[in-house]
């Protein structure tokens, strides 16, 4: 699970809802979730994230040969860059569980 402290109990609550599920307890969730294929766990996180006002993105750079991760389309990054966006996105998504974990 990439989340953790808050923002993951307030994402597996969601994610409860958001699934329709019938599982009771939040570590059948977490459970299910981890079964889950890498993108559709990705896209769920992104989703939750989007439904809390923290919006996780990746964008080219204007030569359009690295990735940056940026958070509410600010590039508040030191310098990291990414071959790839599934890299930078997982980059954005840790510092989104920090800035949530930090409210």
């Amino acid at each position: 699970m990439m989340l953790t402290g808050k923002s993951k109990i307030t994402f597996l609550k969601w994610l409860k809802i958001r699934v329709n599920s019938t599982l009771h307890e939040i570590d059948n969730i977490e459970f299910w979730f981890n079964l889950q294929d890498e993108s559709f766990k990705i896209t769920l996180i992104i989703e939750w994230f989007d439904s809390v006002g923290i919006y996780v993105n990746a964008e080219l750079d204007y030569l359009h040969i690295v990735w940056f991760p940026t958070i509410n389309n600010d590039w508040n990054f030191e310098e990291v860059e990414f071959k790839n966006r599934q890299e930078a996105i997982k980059e954005a998504i840790k510092k989104a569980n920090e800035i949530y974990n930090s409210k």
